[in-house]
């Protein structure tokens, strides 16, 4: 909402000269200023008009006329909402799109639609999408400001009913201090009033604690964190995984051409670890601490409360995040800090070229690793000032769950045991860690007396590993996504001889599909070994039932060699 205060600044006015322009004594101007309790009053409103046809117009992006300002919430409808709309009216729309259009076109009375995700997702986009597809006298958009209010919304609300609408689209609801308590005010209004709601907000644990009470049942939900290859390369019309690996995750723009995308892509929010690391503070960290301080309830993520009051929650989320062990398990966080990628830089390099076998060694790896630690702002064990127990772990991966930033899947065993795998969604978030890592590495004192061609190849095959790694994540996920059914699943196996990536297992045709995932252009007869391991396919048919296909997905061009598919990833993962 605009205050006397902003505007009187934005015409670059004193507080005197403002008295005399609206006709009031100079102490009286100043009451009006300062006292909140009078901004919803008829002589606020009156003073403000005076001052907003006073000199030059106000810029085009405040959106602002006589009608909104009677209005306690800011609210945009008729032209000022037409205005919005023209800002996304050429951009692309998300797949969760038909979600929104369901929930507009069917009788979802007494409840209301929740649109959520992390930050950059297009939750914004979406609303204002929607509203172009909605007769635009019936149809308001509100944006919360942190100084709003349930009651002022609500009045709102009310308001705008009486001038006929019938679609409110409210977007960051979670920053109401209230919203978590009081939220089922929300789902009252439309079964009394027969309005269609649809929230949207960035705090999405506020989201789930509210519908553990206030929203219980009263609310239909749609996620926008994950964003897969087939979307992001058709939002951004890029049809490279190597930039989804590397940029994946968040949104810039859904209507870019390649060209402005090549041109952008410093501005992405996983571009350098900077950005990323705020993306974390303030995309995960932040938004559980808000939820917390606003849940007047108690919760199941009460617990955390100890770590945020001592600082350490950022701590132990970024020290989740780097762990692609994917394990969440106490020892993580207990065990001094370890980077995995370095690990497994080690072991790549040792197996392809037997003259670089020494050169991590000699590395000076705790120098690495505290540069590292500066970096994505982790603290080693004795750091940390709240001992960090496995209920403060399982919280946090609770959380994860739910805002779609993890998916959890298995790695199955030859003895048939049992692990928990857990996949990170954002491979941009990940890379933009690796690539902090190679970054502390090129600075080691050691490294930087070796060749530049030596150079360059250590860090080409760090970087391929992770990729490698990544990509495998990538598929699991996909397939787990696109086949939910009861009788389906997706999983890992590991034998004494090997392992196969991934395996997809349909339990009511008794027949499985097998894939090896490798980030090789080209075809080699070693991938597909573990395909072709007599002992490993007799156990899996003895095990699963017929062994449907073999497929092994690579960066390289789709073909068959005898029974074994090969198949390029992007044509895969665009299916």
């Amino acid at each position: 909402m605009l205050l006397l205060k902003q505007l009187r600044k934005f015409k670059g006015l004193t507080q005197s000269e403002c008295a005399k322009l609206v006709g009031v004594p100079l102490r009286t101007y100043q009451n009006y200023e300062n006292d909140k309790d009078k901004i919803y009053t008829f002589k606020y409103n009156e003073i403000l008009k005076k001052l907003i046809n006073y000199g030059r117009p106000l810029e085009e992006h405040l959106f602002l006329s006589d009608y909104r300002l009677k209005y306690s919430t800011e609210v945009a409808t008729g032209n000022d909402l037409i205005r919005l709309i023209n800002n996304v009216k050429d951009f692309k729309k998300r797949e969760c799109y038909s979600s929104l259009e369901h929930f507009i076109n069917n009788d979802y009375r007494g409840n209301v639609c929740v649109l959520y995700g992390l930050r950059r997702t297009g939750k914004t986009t979406l609303l204002l999408q929607l509203a172009s597809s909605l007769p635009i006298d019936e149809v308001a958009y509100i944006n919360i400001k942190k100084t709003d209010s349930m009651g002022l919304l609500r009045g709102d609300i009310e308001r705008l009913r009486k001038e006929g609408i019938k679609y409110l689209l409210i977007d960051e609801i979670t920053l109401l201090e209230d919203f978590i308590n009081v939220s089922s005010i929300l789902p009252n209004i439309c079964s009394m009033l027969g309005l269609k709601i649809i929230l949207s907000g960035t705090d999405s644990l506020g989201f789930k604690l509210a519908e553990r009470n206030e929203l219980y049942d009263r609310a239909i939900f749609v996620h926008t964190t994950y964003i897969s290859f087939k979307e992001f390369s058709y939002l951004l019309d890029n049809n490279s995984i190597d930039d989804y690996i590397e940029f994946g995750g968040t949104l810039l723009k859904e209507n870019m051409t390649f060209e402005q995308y090549q041109i952008k892509k410093k501005e992405f929010v996983f571009s350098n670890e900077k950005s990323t690391k705020l993306y974390i503070d303030s995309a995960i960290a932040e938004n559980i601490q808000n939820s917390l301080l606003n849940d007047t309830y108690g919760s199941r993520y009460s617990r955390l409360k100890q770590l945020y009051n001592e600082d350490e929650l950022t701590n132990v989320i970024n020290r989740i995040i780097e762990d692609m062990n994917h394990e969440f398990a106490l020892k993580v966080i207990q065990r001094k800090f370890k980077s995995h990628d370095l690990g497994s830089a080690k072991e790549i390099i040792t197996k392809h070229d037997d003259r670089f076998f020494d050169i991590l060694d000699r590395i000076n790896t705790n120098k690495l690793l505290e540069k590292l630690k500066d970096i994505i702002s982790v603290k080693e064990k004795d750091e940390t000032r709240v001992e960090v127990k496995y209920h403060h772990i399982n919280e946090i991966k609770k959380y994860l769950l739910e805002l779609d930033l993890i998916f959890k899947t298995d790695v199955v065993f030859e003895d048939r045991n049992r692990e928990e795998y857990i996949i990170f969604t954002q491979p941009g978030m990940r890379y933009s860690i690796v690539k902090a890592l190679v970054n502390s590495l090129l600075k080691d004192a050691y490294f930087e007396t070796l060749e530049a061609k030596d150079k360059n190849y250590i860090i080409k095959k760090i970087l391929e590993d992770v990729k490698g790694r990544m990509i495998e994540d990538i598929v699991m996920l996909e397939l787990s996504k696109k086949n939910k059914e009861y009788h389906m699943e997706t999983f890992k196996f590991i034998a004494s001889e090997g392992e196969i990536d991934c395996i997809f297992l349909d339990r009511d045709k008794l027949q499985i599909d097998l894939y090896e995932v490798k980030y090789s252009k080209t075809i080699d007869k070693n991938q597909c070994r573990h395909l072709e391991n007599k002992r490993i396919i007799d156990l899996l048919k003895y095990r699963y039932g017929k062994i449907k296909s073999k497929n092994i997905i690579y960066r390289g061009k789709t073909t068959k060699v005898g029974d074994i598919n090969y198949i390029n990833i992007e044509e895969f993962l665009k299916r």
